[in-house]
Formats: structure tokens, sequence, C-alpha cells
């Protein structure tokens, strides 16, 4: 049963990149993602945010939902402010 499944699943697999390579763009890049995660997945680093500007952000955030307008350039500023 478990062979049978393992060579289902390779069929499966071939037929996948035979239709990813004449027709499905979107069914490629899983493949690409799968087969060559190094270079083709999504990677995401995060960066630790220290406690002091993590304040300054949480100050931002309650300045700006207490006052209904902002101008816009002044909001900007306040917020460039923050990562600097």
């Amino acid at each position: 049963m478990l062979e049978a499944r393992e060579v289902l699943g390779y069929d499966l697999e071939e037929e996948a990149r035979r239709r990813a390579l004449n027709r499905s763009d979107t069914l490629l890049i899983f493949l690409l993602k799968a087969m060559r995660p190094a270079r083709f997945r999504e990677h995401y680093a995060i960066t630790p945010v220290s406690p002091e500007k993590q304040v300054a952000v949480r100050q931002t955030l309650e300045l700006i939902a207490s006052r209904p307008s902002w101008d816009s350039q002044e909001l900007l500023d306040r917020l460039d402010g923050l990562w600097k």
C-alpha cells in the first residue's frame, strides 16, 4: 500500500511538472518553491525592536488615534521620525 502511494505520488508530481511547463505559471511557482526553497521561497527576517522604539510607536499610534484629522505632511514627518 505504501509503495503504491509512492508510485502515485511520483506520477502526480510528473503530471504537475508537465502541466506547469505547458500551462500553469502558478503551479510552476509552487514547484520551484518546493524544489529550490533556498532560491524561490519567501524569506523573512524579523529584526527585534528596542523597548524604546516600541514605546515611541505606541505613543505615536495613540496620538494619531486621538486626532481626527492630520495634516498629511505632519503625519508623515511624525512617522518618519520613528525609524531614525
